[in-house]
């Protein structure tokens, strides 16, 4: 799956990991709630299973690779905004049970696992977001919602911000194609330290 860049984002659309990028540390602080919020599902305390409880049964993943293993929920989604792939995921810091992060895309971005994500269809009557992020919002408008810090990583196919309140790391990436979002990531979990978090972000 798309995992295999770690918490980076789909291959098919993300930045060569050649690509020249400098990681800024965290800010000092915590991502807002409004954006750990998806379909009502909240990143850093909803476990994979009250996912399923909330959304309904899902298609299940283990993906990735040592030391980046995660558990996902996939759901191809039909929303007011346009249809979504939304998957929910858990990592080591979560016991693979916790969700620690969730991502959405377009199908695709999620590459050949949008398939297999097809066999968990739902409807919503509100819009796939995570406070003000969408896909297709322009790369202004993300700078503009989280205008009080600086971005972790800004390139041509990626932005993305990290914040760490003691041992809480909290954060997003939002993959660019034309500069507008083709999928976004949030992050909130206990990580032993901002460089692991951040290297597990951009990887």
């Amino acid at each position: 799956m798309w995992r295999t860049e770690g918490l980076a984002g789909p291959p098919q659309k993300a930045p060569a990991l050649d690509e020249t990028f400098n990681l800024e540390p965290a800010k000092t602080g915590r991502l807002p709630k409004s954006y750990l919020s998806i379909l009502g599902v909240s990143v850093g305390s909803d476990s994979l299973d009250s996912v399923e409880k909330r959304l309904g049964p899902g298609k299940r993943f283990r993906v990735g690779q040592d030391p980046v293993v995660l558990r996902d929920v996939c759901y191809t989604v039909t929303a007011p905004n346009g249809p979504a792939v939304v998957a929910f995921e858990s990592d080591a810091m979560g016991g693979w049970v916790d969700v620690t992060s969730a991502a959405v895309g377009t199908a695709e971005s999620f590459g050949p696992y949008e398939a297999a994500c097809r066999g968990s269809q739902i409807t919503v009557g509100e819009g796939v977001s995570a406070g003000g992020l969408a896909l297709g919002i322009t790369r202004a408008e993300v700078k503009k919602l989280l205008s009080t810090v600086e971005p972790m990583i800004e390139t041509k196919t990626r932005i993305g911000y990290l914040f760490k309140d003691k041992g809480l790391l909290s954060g997003v990436m939002i993959g660019m194609v034309d500069d507008r979002a083709v999928w976004f990531r949030v992050y909130a979990s206990e990580v032993d330290s901002s460089e692991e978090a951040g290297l597990r972000i951009v990887q």
